[in-house]
């Protein structure tokens, strides 16, 4: 025998109270994570763009190793799409409260075919339905999610490395310029020497006389 209205409202009631428990319960478990690993990718994306941004305009400025300066920006490009990526497959992680109130209509519209006798079986059947594909896809996701993370990481780690490889690298290709150049003690001594070694010749300066060395 069919459920009358008032059990099925009852049935709805229950069964929608129940999908939304187990939606509070899954965000209050792994909301902190999604978010912790939402704000490493954005904090990523931040830095990779200023980096790049900044190495393009001073790119002019490189004279040796342009080809690591290549592999710095491919880098810190995957790092930004796979930062995108990690972000975008987290939205899918967010959507299970909306899907539990999008799907009151589909179990109103099973529950009338319930019957009284099996009412318990059915209800679990409709709420693993509901539920079961939907889980899978958000395990899709997260798994998704993360290896994108930690693409970005990666990419991240080699584009610092090769930044630093490719500054060291000017740094030592730069000239020393004449005005700066260091003189070194056995320099500076030898110079006084030949200096002090030199004979001094009498001139006469007016009504006077000076002595000059060489």
């Amino acid at each position: 025998m069919p459920l009358n209205p008032e059990q099925q409202n009852e049935l709805l009631d229950a069964m929608y109270s129940s999908l939304q428990e187990q939606a509070s319960e899954l965000g209050t478990i792994y909301t902190t994570q999604w978010n912790v690993r939402n704000d490493i990718s954005r904090t990523l994306l931040t830095i990779s763009s200023a980096i790049l941004v900044i190495s393009i305009s001073l790119s002019s400025h490189i004279t040796t190793h342009k080809w690591i300066l290549g592999v710095c920006w491919a880098a810190f490009l995957l790092t930004i799409l796979s930062g995108v990526a990690s972000l975008w497959f987290s939205l899918g992680l967010y959507t299970f409260p909306a899907f539990v109130i999008n799907g009151r209509k589909e179990i109103r519209e099973r529950v009338k075919d319930f019957e009284v006798a099996t009412v318990r079986e059915e209800a679990s059947a409709i709420i693993d339905d509901l539920i079961g594909p939907r889980l899978d896809q958000m395990e899709r996701f997260d798994r998704l999610a993360i290896k994108s993370l930690k693409a970005c990481l990666t990419m991240f780690i080699v584009g610092l490395l090769c930044t630093g490889v490719v500054g060291w690298e000017q740094l030592r290709a730069t000239p020393e310029t004449p005005d700066r150049a260091i003189q070194s003690p056995a320099t500076k001594s030898k110079s006084t020497q030949t200096h002090r070694d030199l004979p001094i010749h009498p001139i006469r300066v007016g009504e006077g006389w000076a002595c000059v060395n060489g």
